[in-house]
């Protein structure tokens, strides 16, 4: 979970981006009703609970504004703000940070939040599991409000532990939300609900695994052969430290792979030889 970079100087006015969506100008009793709603958006950091009801203007307009979302669909006229908005999330979920961001999710749903379909700071990268389970959650009470990609600072710090498990002569790892690392306790609260709702660790699983598969690989391939087959666990725990800070240089301090990456260096089984159960076995 981070916090993304909206792409302000990319997407430009809101209402250029309805113009386009619309095929036409944007009426000008529309664009005063939601002048304000927008305004009252970004006020409230994007937060269901905190809107103001607006059923009349969602009687009124509400099905136009969710087909005109229609047209970011792909060869539509706004195919590029998907695909710019995806770029932004780069090849990771802002919800669970492993698998790729390959929606588009409505943060306020479109029902019952029609005004914000084609609000293009209402729309975020997110990978199928996490946008499915997230559905139309709109947080009736702050404590139940998805983060917002955009609009919520999460502090670059670690805020997971990682756990070693070896089942089987063979590894896994699990994590765990640590919500003292956050000293705002009003996040810490929704960025636990989020994490359970999308069920981080089962989101990862399938990253965890080849992971872990690579990175005995790598050890083995460029630690333990050119040691003539000699298994030097001080020497694996040290490239497993160092393949975390390089991790958080690319991507960012806490990041769940620097986590993981520790959490195995401080594991004395799998560095001194247990990473080995993980290397792909020869035909017998």
């Amino acid at each position: 979970m981070y916090t993304l970079r909206y792409p302000d100087e990319k997407v430009g006015d809101p209402f250029d981006v309805l113009k386009s969506a619309l095929g036409v100008d944007v009426p000008a009793d529309l664009k005063r009703k939601l002048s304000f709603l927008y305004f009252a958006y970004c006020e409230r950091k994007g937060v269901g609970c905190n809107m103001i009801a607006a059923r009349k203007f969602r009687l009124e307009y509400g099905s136009k504004l969710r087909a005109a979302y229609k047209t970011t669909y792909t060869n539509k006229p706004l195919s590029w703000l998907r695909k710019e908005l995806r770029s932004v999330a780069g090849n990771r979920c802002p919800s669970c940070g492993g698998a790729r961001p390959v929606t588009l999710d409505h943060h306020l749903a479109q029902n019952p939040f029609p005004e914000f379909a084609i609000f293009p700071l209402n729309l975020v990268a997110m990978c199928g599991t996490c946008n499915q389970r997230k559905s139309a959650t709109t947080g009736k009470a702050i404590e139940t409000s998805f983060i917002h990609p955009y609009l919520d600072e999460v502090p670059e710090v670690p805020f997971f532990t990682a756990t070693v498990i070896r089942d089987d002569g063979t590894y896994t790892v699990c994590f765990e939300f640590t919500p003292d690392a956050i000293p705002d306790a009003e996040l810490s609260n929704r960025m636990s609900m989020q994490l359970k709702k999308v069920d981080f660790n089962e989101a990862l699983l399938p990253e965890v695994g080849e992971l872990l598969a690579e990175w005995a690989l790598r050890i083995e391939d460029e630690i333990v052969i050119p040691n003539e087959g000699e298994i030097d666990q001080w020497v694996i725990k040290d490239y497993l430290n160092r393949n975390a800070t390089r991790i958080e240089k690319q991507h960012r301090v806490g990041f769940w792979q620097a986590i993981m990456s520790r959490a195995l260096a401080d594991d004395a089984q799998f560095c001194s030889g247990g990473f080995r159960d993980l290397l792909p076995r020869s035909p017998s």
